[in-house]
């Protein structure tokens, strides 16, 4: 009989402690649905918002979350209206996301135009969805030395596809004698995976006096999975300047990096729709 009541009393207490745990989980999914929950709200009123860049960064979060349709149906009649380039390019660059192609049309246009006046964003953006544009825009961009921006992303998204001389171009850059260029450069080989950039991406963290520059090297080398930076991400995330705070977040969401989701889960409540936006994003993607 004591044997049968010891055993009794034991299954009792393992029911129990099975209960409990079923419980923890629940109340952890639902804490985690909520969270869920805010942040997509977040995303789709930015998403309708006068904030352009604002609305365009809620677009992208919202196509990574599977609601394609609903950034189309909104995005699309903007392109039709929208008359600043640099703008029209942020809305061909989510609408190819959202899987309308025929909006390249719109980046290869501008980057046919004498104007240089948005050749960056065009440039950027078929880098950051991964296509080439057909043409000479590219050998124009890469040959030129006035617009660093422009030839490093061309040259990104050429080295995107395996060519070994654009990836050069960026390299030398780590020496050039315009810092932001500098950081710019470590910046994007660390979006490439080039990990012999490091040393020289490091030294140019220590040499970097802005706080964006320094970000810049930082997220190279978090990029890089160079775990001794880490520990700066939380001061990025906490920093006074919104558009920093902005930018670690969206580090984070492109990283994976899920230790900071505390920070993230605060910034939802940040002052700058861009840090709830970006939080929201990094949230999601975890």
């Amino acid at each position: 009989m004591a044997v049968m009541l010891v055993t009794l009393q034991g299954s009792c207490i393992s029911d129990g402690g099975s209960r409990s745990v079923d419980l923890d989980v629940t109340q952890e999914q639902k804490a985690a649905d909520v969270v869920r929950q805010k942040s997509i709200e977040i995303l789709r009123d930015a998403l309708d918002s006068d904030g352009f860049w604002i609305s365009m960064h809620a677009a992208e979060a919202l196509i990574l979350a599977g609601q394609q349709d609903r950034v189309r149906a909104s995005l699309e009649p903007r392109l039709l209206s929208e008359t600043d380039d640099r703008k029209r390019c942020g809305l061909a660059r989510e609408l190819i996301r959202a899987g309308d192609n025929s909006a390249m049309s719109v980046l290869e246009g501008v980057l046919r135009k004498k104007d240089t006046y948005a050749h960056v964003h065009a440039m950027e953006s078929l880098y950051k969805v991964g296509q080439i544009s057909p043409g000479d825009a590219y050998q124009q961009a890469t040959q030129q030395d006035l617009n660093h921006g422009l030839r490093i992303w061309a040259s990104a998204t050429l080295a995107r596809r395996g060519d070994e001389g654009a990836l050069a171009i960026i390299s030398a850059y780590l020496d050039h004698q315009d810092p932001m260029a500098r950081s710019l450069a470590g910046y994007v080989l660390g979006q490439l995976g080039d990990r012999s950039a490091i040393d020289k991406i490091r030294r140019n963290h220590l040499n970097a006096e802005e706080p964006i520059q320094r970000f810049f090297n930082v997220a190279a080398l978090v990029y890089l999975d160079d775990s001794a930076l880490h520990a700066e991400l939380q001061d990025y995330l906490l920093h006074a300047d919104a558009g920093i705070r902005a930018l670690a977040a969206n580090l984070l969401a492109e990283t994976r990096l899920d230790s900071y989701d505390a920070v993230l889960h605060s910034n939802l409540e940040d002052s700058d729709p861009d840090v709830r936006v970006r939080s929201a994003d990094a949230i999601l993607r975890f």
